[in-house]
């Protein structure tokens, strides 16, 4: 007996788009809220030189 092997291809290349508005759709004391503050306070300049 064999098993079919399925395989599915990957590209990077595509990116998705979720829009949200924190302001709407995540609650006022959600911990999701400093993740993002955090996030958006890096400065990644130096992190990757083109």
């Amino acid at each position: 007996m064999y098993t079919k092997l399925h395989t599915k291809s990957y590209s990077n290349n595509n990116i998705l788009f979720f829009l949200l508005n924190p302001n709407e759709d995540i609650a006022e004391k959600n911990p999701l809220r400093i993740v993002n503050a955090v996030v958006v306070s890096l400065d990644l300049k130096e992190f990757k030189k083109l």
